[in-house]
């Protein structure tokens, strides 16, 4: 009886420590998540809006002029920009967690 107990008290030691351990992974990974989204990443962006303006000029020099397709030629860039980063902070906190 007194090993059942002791080893009651041993899995739910163990669980504890488990369950911290995650939690404090989890806390880590969205602070570090949190601040990598308040930095710039002004390389990624400015990559992406050079790689975004090379494919909104191709597909631009073969469409018609309108106002509609302008538009939607500068919106290219800055969604690309916008992707690229999100895809840089995502794998940036994976790589990290994912020891």
């Amino acid at each position: 009886m007194h090993k059942m107990i002791l080893s009651r008290h041993r899995d739910l030691i163990r669980n504890a420590a488990a369950n911290r351990i995650e939690q404090y992974h989890h806390t880590s990974f969205n602070q570090i998540k949190a601040k990598l989204e308040q930095r710039t990443h002004l390389f990624i962006v400015v990559l992406g809006m050079l790689i975004g303006s090379s494919i909104s000029l191709g597909i631009g020099y073969h469409l018609d002029s309108t106002i509609f397709n302008y538009g939607l030629l500068i919106l290219i860039p800055i969604v690309f920009a916008y992707t690229l980063r999100k895809v840089y902070i995502h794998t940036l906190t994976h790589t990290r967690f994912d020891e």
